[in-house]
C-alpha cells in the first residue's frame, strides 16, 4: 500500500512540476521581463498544461490506473483543476492586456474555468456531496448528460487559451516556444481522441447482453457475454459499460462485477437513475462496449498476503466484495460485512457457500452501530487487517470514520465510491 501511495505522490509531482517545465524554461531562456511578470507567465503556462493533463486523465489510462487506482486518478484530476484555476487567476490578475483579442480570450477562458471547477466540486466530485446532505440529494437528481457537457466545455477552455497565447506577439516570437506549445496541445488531444474513438472500437472491448433478471426491487443482475478476444475479468473489478442501442447515452457508466464465468460477467445494478432503470428492458443480444476491467482491490490483496481481509459492503456495493470473498475463501482469513437494504436477501445461497468455506459473514438490514462493529471485528482485524469498503456518498464516509475511531489506520482502508 505504501508503494501505491508513493506512486501517487510521484505522479502528482510529475504533473505539477515537471510537465510544464520545458515551456517555462523556454520563456526564461529567451524572454526579458521583470520577475513578477515572468512568474505570472509561468503560472499561465502551467495552468494550460495542467488543463491538458485533466483531459488526459479523463480517459482513465489503464496503465496508470493499475498503479494508482481510479479514485487517485479522479483525485489528481480534481486537484489539477483547482490548482490550474488558482494559477490562471494569478496570471489573469497580474498581467492585464490592452489587446482586445488577448484580453477577451483570456477573460472568457478564466470565467469558464471558474464555472467548470465550481460545478465539478458541487455536482461531479464527492467533496461536498459525500459530506453535506443537500448536495448529496442535488447530485442524485443531476442528469448524466450534464456531466458529459461539463467535460466537453474543457475543450472550449483549451481552444480559448490556445488562441490567447498565439495572438501575443512577444510570446509567439520566442524561438521554439510556439512549436513546443503546439506539440503539447497536439499530443494530449491525440491521446484523448485515440482513447475515445479508436480504443473504444477494440474487439476486446465488445460484448453482448446475455440476459437480465430482477433480484430485488430496484436491483438488477445483467449478464454480458464477452467477445472471444476479451481478457479475463478480475476479482472485485469493474467495467465502464456503454450500450449501443437507440435511446441510450453513448457515455460509459461504471458497474462492478457480480459474477465471473467463462467469457461472461454479471453486473449488479442499482436502478436509481433513468439510465440504469432502462437496462432492465434491454433485450438479449444487444451490443455493448466494455472498458476495463478496472480496480486495484485484487492487486492490493495479493501484495499483502499475510493480512486478514475485511470486505465491508454497503447495499449493492456487495457486488465486487462477494466476488473477492469467493476468490479468496479458504486461501486466507476473510470477513464479509454486509449492511444491506430491507429487501436485499438475494445472496442467501452464495453467503451460505462462503460460510461453508470458512469465510466469516456478518449481515443485517441497515448500518452496523458502533457497539456492533466492536463485537464482530476481531482485535487482529482492527490492528492488522486490510479493509475494503464499497458504498456510496455520505454513508461510505461515515463507515470509514467509525473504522478509524475503532483504531483502523487510514492507510489500511481502501474504498470504492460507487456513487462517483
Amino acid at each position: 500500500m505504501k508503494k501505491h501511495q508513493f506512486a501517487a505522490a510521484m505522479t502528482g509531482i510529475v504533473l505539477l512540476l515537471l510537465l510544464p517545465l520545458p515551456l517555462i524554461l523556454l520563456v526564461h531562456r529567451y524572454l526579458v521581463d521583470s520577475r513578477a511578470h515572468l512568474l505570472a507567465i509561468d503560472l499561465g503556462i502551467a495552468a494550460y498544461v495542467w488543463w491538458l493533463a485533466i483531459i488526459f486523465l479523463a480517459t482513465r489510462p489503464k496503465w496508470l490506473e493499475k498503479r494508482l487506482g481510479l479514485p487517485v486518478i479522479y483525485a489528481l484530476h480534481g486537484m489539477l483543476g483547482v490548482v490550474a484555476l488558482l494559477a490562471a487567476s494569478i496570471h489573469q490578475l497580474k498581467l492585464p492586456s490592452f489587446h482586445a483579442i488577448v484580453r477577451n480570450t483570456g477573460n472568457l477562458a478564466w470565467w469558464l474555468e471558474i464555472a467548470l471547477v465550481l460545478l465539478a466540486v458541487v455536482f461531479l466530485s464527492g467533496w461536498l456531496s459525500d459530506r453535506i446532505t443537500f448536495f448529496d440529494r442535488l447530485k442524485k437528481k443531476l442528469p448524466h448528460q450534464v456531466s458529459l457537457w461539463l467535460h466537453r466545455l474543457n475543450f472550449v477552455v483549451i481552444a480559448l487559451i490556445w488562441v490567447h497565447v498565439h495572438v501575443i506577439p512577444r510570446i509567439t516570437a520566442l524561438p521554439y516556444f510556439s512549436l513546443v506549445f503546439d506539440l503539447y496541445t497536439l499530443l494530449f488531444l491525440s491521446l484523448y481522441a485515440y482513447q475515445k474513438f479508436v480504443a473504444g472500437g477494440d474487439p476486446r472491448q465488445q460484448g453482448q447482453v446475455a440476459g437480465s433478471r430482477q433480484l430485488a426491487p430496484h436491483v438488477l443482475e445483467m449478464t454480458v457475454k464477452l467477445g472471444e478476444a476479451a481478457g479475463p475479468a478480475e476479482a472485485g473489478g469493474y467495467y465502464f459499460l456503454s450500450v449501443k442501442a437507440p435511446g441510450f447515452s453513448k457515455e460509459k457508466h461504471p458497474f462492478s462485477v457480480f459474477k465471473r464465468g467463462d467469457k461472461q460477467v454479471s453486473f449488479l445494478i442499482h436502478e436509481v437513475g433513468d439510465y440504469s432503470q432502462k437496462l432492465a428492458d434491454l433485450p438479449a443480444g444487444s451490443q455493448v462496449s466494455l472498458e476495463g476491467p478496472y480496480g486495484i482491490f485484487d492487486q492490493i490483496i495479493k501484495e499483502n498476503p499475510d493480512r486478514p481481509l475485511v470486505a465491508y459492503a454497503l447495499g449493492t456495493g456487495v457486488a465486487p466484495l462477494i466476488d473477492l470473498a469467493e476468490e479468496y475463501a479458504g486461501k486466507r482469513p476473510v470477513h464479509l460485512v454486509w449492511s444491506r437494504g430491507q429487501a436485499e436477501n438475494y445472496l442467501a445461497d452464495r453467503l451460505t457457500g462462503l460460510t461453508e468455506k470458512g469465510v466469516k459473514v456478518d449481515q443485517q438490514e441497515h448500518r452496523f452501530k458502533d457497539d456492533q462493529l466492536k463485537e464482530i471485528l476481531s482485535a487482529e482485524e482492527i490492528s492488522r487487517g486490510i479493509f475494503l469498503v464499497v458504498g456510496s456518498g455520505m454513508v461510505l464516509k461515515r463507515v470509514e470514520g467509525k473504522l478509524r475511531q475503532l483504531g483502523v489506520q487510514s492507510s489500511r482502508i481502501i474504498d470504492e465510491n460507487i456513487g462517483m
